[in-house]
């Protein structure tokens, strides 16, 4: 089964996409370090906000840079209309993946202006010294960063770990300042990700700008199958995102977040064990293959689910009936509830497809072969070293269910199940191993540092040192 028409990169997602390096050459320079280049960028940001709602914000900002006037709301503006920019690339790319897969293409809600939220109480104070940390990178730049500018939030970024309500932003920050804190000292910024820095402080700012209450959500019941899993992690945190089609009577796409923080000694299959207490009815769900009947979940906007209340195994999946409804062109799709505006982004694009009579090439094997000879990469760098999936059992795939996805510069297809073309047609399916990764092991590295912290606990006070209990 091939695409109805070829993946394609639109000249204007490649025109704003060199927008958006210009704008990131002034934050990796440094607002307060602006030569003539990067006066000219802000002024073209002036001239292309015109007629938005940002429009007024951009101006504003421009006029009191210039006047080295710093204050928050005006690098917001500037994170705000990057971060427009990567949804208006994201929108743009979501109608071409329709086209391609013969599907109507997805409404878009209009973008609405960014404005500093007024919040009381310990989280406003935190998000506030946030984006007050974050400005002082951005006048400083980012090749010219060392440990002085990026030491001092450790302690606002420990107290926002401490708040429920600010999970999302204490997560990007603490991955973010963990990549800042390993290319220190900086010898060589011509090799810094400054795209990728950019991209995690402009997100960080709009995150630490509005009011972190959960989005309103309407409780569900009903049928959820959950379909495969796209790991992520790095050295704090680790997250298990499982898609899947609910069924509440009416089919919905869906996906369920489920995220830990952990040490970065956990590695591999060891950093799953995170999940052991979260979920275990998803988790063997995912492994046995069946549904799950949920009770009084919370539909949230995004196609979030989370799965509040209760949960019971139900029947066994039919995988080939149920990825036959992402085929090309084909009917009846599951609905589909896009990300709001300010967090829509390419490298979030996810479309689900399923491809059929496909090879993997012999010269590549991070190449896809459709039937009619056309070639789609495979998103290699999006599959985890602790996926069931690895490049070794994706040479022998005929069949392919996952998520269609835009890396920067090319399109690729992220493997969820992939169908093996052996005597026994065999199916691989993400995230089938967790609940078997989450089991105890004596003498794993969780266990090692569980006990030593029982010991430390349990050690008595010395008399040295005038502790007390």
């Amino acid at each position: 089964m091939s695409l109805r028409q070829p993946l394609t990169v639109p000249e204007a997602v490649s025109t704003t996409q060199q927008l958006i390096v210009a704008i990131d050459s002034v934050l990796t320079i440094g607002i307060g370090r602006l030569g003539p280049e990067q006066t000219e960028t802000l002024s073209r940001l002036t001239r292309i906000a015109t007629g938005s709602p940002l429009e007024v914000p951009i101006r504003d900002a421009i006029e009191a840079i210039g006047r080295n006037e710093f204050q928050d709301k005006h690098f917001l503006a500037i994170a705000a209309f990057r971060v427009a920019l990567q949804g208006a690339i994201a929108d743009r790319l979501r109608h071409v993946a329709a086209e391609s897969l013969g599907r109507p293409s997805p409404a878009c809600d209009d973008p609405q202006p960014i404005h500093p939220a007024p919040i009381d109480g310990p989280v406003g104070s935190r998000q506030e010294a946030t984006r007050n940390w974050l400005m002082e990178l951005a006048i400083a730049g980012f090749q010219n960063l060392d440990a002085s500018t990026v030491d001092p939030f450790l302690t606002t970024l420990e107290r926002l770990q401490d708040e429920p309500a600010a999970a999302r932003l204490a997560a990007l920050l603490t991955g973010f300042v963990g990549e800042l804190n390993a290319a220190l000292p900086l010898t060589d910024s011509s090799v810094l990700p400054t795209y990728r820095w950019c991209d995690l402080w402009s997100r960080a700012f709009v995150l630490a700008s509005r009011s972190l209450e959960s989005a309103a959500g309407s409780q569900v019941h009903g049928t959820f199958f959950p379909m495969g899993v796209d790991l992520r992690h790095h050295g704090f945190v680790v997250q298990a995102e499982v898609y899947g089609i609910l069924e509440s009577p009416q089919a919905e796409w869906v996906r369920v977040p489920v995220a830990s923080y952990k040490v970065d000694v956990l590695v591999g299959p060891e950093m799953l064990r995170s999940f052991e207490s979260r979920l275990p009815q998803l988790w063997e769900a995912l492994k046995s293959g069946k549904s799950l009947q949920v009770s009084d979940a919370v539909r949230l906007p995004g196609g979030l689910l989370r799965l509040d209340g209760e949960l019971k195994l139900g029947s066994a999946i039919d995988f080939t009936a149920l990825t036959d409804r992402f085929a090309v062109g084909a009917e009846n799709l599951p609905k589909e509830d896009p990300l709001p505006g300010a967090d829509r982004h390419p490298l979030l694009l996810a479309e689900p497809v399923t491809l059929t009579g496909v090879s993997v090439l012999a010269d590549s094997p991070a190449r896809l072969k459709l039937p009619d000879g056309s070639e789609l990469a495979i998103a290699t760098k999006r599959i985890s070293p602790s996926s069931e999936l690895n490049v070794s059992n994706l040479t022998k795939m005929d069949r392919v269910f996952g998520l269609l996805r835009f890396d920067g510069k090319d399109w690729s297809i992220q493997p969820l199940i992939a169908s093996l073309s052996t005597k026994k047609n065999s199916e691989i399916r993400t995230g089938s191993s967790i609940l078997d990764a989450t089991a105890k092991k004596k003498g794993d590295t969780l266990e090692q540092l569980q006990e030593r912290a029982s010991r430390l606990l349990r050690a008595k006070p010395s008399s040295k040192t005038g502790a007390t209990p």
